[in-house]
């Protein structure tokens, strides 16, 4: 059975911010983000999402990025959720149920 576990790929960089980056359902959807690690590294960490795609599962991608979130507050970084295409569609989503649950994510910014 194939994992449904996203791979999260890490990127240090020079501030106490870390960007969580949601790319697009396709196979080269993380080099979008990619191509921008120099700017991105100039402001925090980067962590960019990979989805498994021969098994999407948004609940399993979800509670990677919710776990992503909480781990960046532990270190004292503040997360931004950046989302394009479908990661978009997923940020909203976690968005979404956080506040259905009555919960505020530790957020400092949504793009």
């Amino acid at each position: 059975m194939p994992t449904t576990a996203p791979h999260l790929d890490r990127h240090t960089g020079a501030r106490a911010l870390r960007f969580i980056c949601l790319p697009g359902l396709v196979p080269d959807g993380p080099e979008t983000f990619a191509r921008q690690l120099p700017l991105l590294r100039a402001l925090g960490s980067v962590v960019i999402v990979t989805y498994p795609y021969e098994a999407f599962d948004l609940d399993a991608v979800i509670a990677a990025v919710e776990d992503e979130i909480a781990a960046a507050t532990t270190v004292d970084a503040a997360p931004i959720l950046v989302g394009l295409s479908v990661g978009g569609g997923i940020a909203i989503e976690l968005l979404r149920r956080a506040a259905e649950s009555g919960r505020r994510l530790p957020l400092a910014g949504v793009v």
